[in-house]
């Protein structure tokens, strides 16, 4: 399991700009770690979500789109922008939850495919290796275990 969070945070390569527009014509992106290059963020809109006990806000993007096919996943606690004005996070494809997205389905604002932008993330494949690690040392141990159960000499 660790193995699998390590190499997907590092199947997000490099940073890459995100166009709204090539979105919209079906073009994403060559990697998930983008930053936000064109198009309009509807800071208005009010579509929350409570999972677990953070609530979140989807924003829509669009370029020239109707229909939004992005929507930023921002945290209560985060801001939308960083420091600098941009808009950086790792880009999921069909992420909307379930509840919510057959919600915005019935109001006709998500479409069949989407892309959700989660802002602030970002690549740590350290957590994964973390995970990976504390596998393999519980699997060293039952090894041990195993051993100086059933192998001991009988005395």
């Amino acid at each position: 399991m660790g193995g699998y969070f390590a190499s997907k945070n590092l199947a997000t390569g490099p940073l890459t700009a995100l166009s709204v527009a090539a979105l919209e014509v079906g073009r994403a992106p060559p990697g998930r770690y983008v930053e936000l290059a064109d198009g309009h963020v509807d800071e208005q809109a009010n579509i929350t979500f409570r999972s677990n006990s953070a609530v979140y806000r989807y924003l829509p993007v669009v370029d020239h789109a109707t229909r939004p096919v992005l929507f930023l996943r921002v945290s209560e606690r985060t801001p939308v922008r960083d420091g600098a004005g941009r808009i950086r996070g790792i880009l999921e494809s069909d992420a909307i939850e379930g509840e919510l997205a057959g919600k915005l389905r019935d109001a006709g604002v998500l479409g069949d495919h989407h892309f959700v932008l989660g802002v602030g993330r970002v690549p740590d494949p350290s957590v994964g290796l973390w995970i990976a690690g504390f596998g393999l040392l519980a699997c060293v141990g039952a090894l041990v275990w195993l051993r100086v159960k059933y192998l001991a000499p009988r005395g």
